[in-house]
């Protein structure tokens, strides 16, 4: 499989360099989270097909073919390019007669359109969620200059620039070149889905960062940035970047948001558009079938006709405890690290419903913990959002609603932002009660939280207000907010590095002592470079700076056998290589912003 990627368009190719979604679901071509094209076949008609070399970049895929070959050489030397543009795709086809004779060539051009929605081909992978086939209103039509569809939502229309065939003879010895264009271009209807204005008149440009490293920590650098350009989609504030390939190119507010505290001192710019992008899509209004109340911060936005007519509830979704309390965390963030008081002033009603959102419906029974009952559609809804991620050690499922431990490290985050917000911008708030409440969450954290038997936090505490005594990572967010006492953040440091949590190439999510630990699931015992990286953040607030340059060395000799792309997740286990967990995500978003915290405590004297 080959990704190409610019702006809002997504193509997906098989080896050959064909897109036919009839043997491979996912190929295609998509804007956003529609497939237009499933079927594109551009190719010379010849024999004894020899592929001999192939180049691929973020957006341009180039194979080069010897063919027709008589047992002693071969007559022709086939460059078949397709380069992924913002409005479309072009397609290059240049042949070289490698004979001194005449050589009679053919052309051909294979193309079918659909416009199918990436959910159903999630669904058909079984890597996706069920929904309900209701009819489509939509109207599709083809003719011999493309196709048009058109929905309640939005109409497409693909050009076809591209001859079903060419005839040509070819000179001795001659090169010949043809160019082909297929054209997209997307119309959102008026609908009450006010996230499709994001992407019209949309502008995209590429990111400019000097990283200025050589070495493993270059390539690492140099691989991480050429992704987030490859990820960056085009807004209406500017770029964007989708949470990761193939399966979420799409905004997501956690992702995003944790992104954003590790580049903060990198990327402003980006940064300043997440935060806009966010703000613009920052609930208003009750809706239980996307979990949603005013003020709260997206979990997920969808473009497919799935999603927008509700079949789904992901067109705008807010299933997140964590996005809302992480959104103040960086608006705060970004202040202190960049001193944009107007940027804070234009966003302070943004705010003030963020933080109005957490004091209301954050805090379900008023017991000073930020706590998420089940849902439906996400049962958990931290970052460890699988169904069975949060469990008791004996691995049983706890009662709801959970009061995850980062998410508390998160509150208290909040509350002493909240408190400098208002010494400085004024939002009608006690400062001074501001930092007593945080004071109070920190020591009831700190004695209702803590598993003495273990001298580790727990991961949450469950409906009856009981600790949920898994070991797992969750505890260690605590380090980022300093939340954590302490005496207690020295024997929570020793934990995350003892051996049933620290694996020979990073911090497990889970430790492999719990009866739920997996090393090739997805949250309960595998290693994501994300968490490692606010671990590293963590440690550096409490002065750890030995172990956390030892956690951002094992980080890096674990991105050399990803070609210094660093994965989703991998697995868990302690062997001579770290194994590909089979459906990661590559590129995603905050395992690329994992980069920049691993070069700042690598760099840390």
């Amino acid at each position: 499989m080959f990704i190409l990627k610019k702006a809002n368009l997504m193509a997906i190719f098989s080896e050959d360099g064909s897109i036919d979604s009839s043997k491979e679901i996912e190929d295609g071509l998509y804007f956003l989270d529609t497939k237009v094209i499933k079927r594109l076949a551009s190719y010379a008609k010849v024999r004894d097909v020899k592929k001999i070399s192939t180049k691929v970049t973020n957006d341009i895929l180039i194979i080069w073919e010897l063919c027709n070959f008589d047992g002693d050489e071969y007559e022709l030397l086939v460059k078949r390019s397709f380069c992924v543009l913002e409005d479309g795709i072009d397609i290059g086809i240049e042949i070289r007669n490698l004979r001194d004779d005449y050589a009679d060539i053919s052309l051909r051009n294979e193309i079918d359109f659909t416009a199918q929605d990436i959910f159903d081909v999630r669904r058909a992978i079984s890597h996706g969620i069920n929904f309900e086939n209701k009819p489509s209103t939509a109207q599709f039509t083809v003719s011999q200059h493309g196709a048009r569809y058109e929905c309640p939502f939005f109409k497409v229309e693909i050009s076809n620039g591209a001859p079903e065939t060419l005839e040509r003879r070819l000179l001795p010895k001659e090169v010949v070149k043809f160019k082909f264009h297929i054209g997209v271009k997307v119309v959102f209807s008026k609908s009450e889905w006010k996230h499709l204005e994001l992407f019209e008149n949309s502008r995209y440009y590429k990111t400019k960062i000097d990283i200025g490293k050589r070495g493993s920590l270059g390539k690492l650098l140099k691989r991480s940035l050429e992704d987030l350009d490859f990820l960056l989609l085009g807004t209406k504030f500017g770029p964007v970047p989708a949470a990761g390939t193939p399966w979420f190119t799409t905004i997501f507010g956690r992702d995003s948001l944790l992104f954003c505290l590790q580049a903060m001192n990198y990327l402003p710019d980006i940064v300043r558009n997440i935060l806009s992008v966010l703000s613009y899509l920052q609930a208003d209004a009750f809706d239980n079938f996307r979990e949603m109340q005013p003020g709260k911060i997206l979990h997920e936005t969808r473009t497919g006709e799935v999603n927008l007519s509700k079949k789904l509830p992901f067109a705008l979704y807010y299933g997140s405890i964590d996005s809302t309390l992480l959104y103040i965390i960086c608006m705060h963030q970004y202040w202190k690290t960049h001193h944009d008081d107007e940027f804070i002033l234009k966003h302070k009603h943004n705010i003030e419903k963020a933080f109005e959102w957490i004091v209301s419906y954050g805090d379900t029974d008023r017991d000073g913990y930020v706590e998420y009952s089940y849902g439906t559609t996400l049962k958990n809804q931290g970052w460890k959002d699988s169904s069975r991620s949060i469990v008791r050690k004996d691995g049983t499922i706890p009662p709801g609603p959970i009061a995850l431990s980062e998410v508390q490290a998160y509150y208290y985050g909040v509350l002493n932002a909240m408190a400098e917000f208002q010494d400085h911008f004024d939002f009608h708030l006690d400062s001074d009660r501001l930092l007593k409440q945080a004071k109070e969450l920190k020591n009831r954290f700190n004695t209702d939280f803590w598993l003495e038997e273990e001298d580790y936090f727990a991961i949450a505490l469950d409906g009856n207000k009981k600790p949920i005594d898994s070991i797992a990572s969750n505890p260690a967010y605590g380090l980022l907010t300093k939340i954590i006492d302490e005496e207690k953040a020295v024997m929570v440091v020793k934990r995350l590095f003892s051996k049933d949590m620290m694996s020979k190439w990073g911090i497990r999510t889970m430790s492999n002592k719990m009866k739920s630990y997996n090393p090739f699931s997805y949250h309960n015992g595998s290693v994501w470079p994300h968490d490692n990286s606010v671990i590293l953040m963590g440690l550096m607030n409490y002065g750890y700076t030995e172990e956390a340059q030892y956690l951002a060395r094992k980080l890096l000799r674990t991105a050399r056998f990803f070609s210094y792309r660093l994965p989703e997740l991998f697995s868990g286990l302690d062997e001579s290589e770290p194994f590909p967990y089979p459906v990661s995500c590559s590129p995603q978003l905050w395992s690329i912003g994992s980069a920049f915290v691993i070069k700042e405590v690598l760099e840390k004297e």
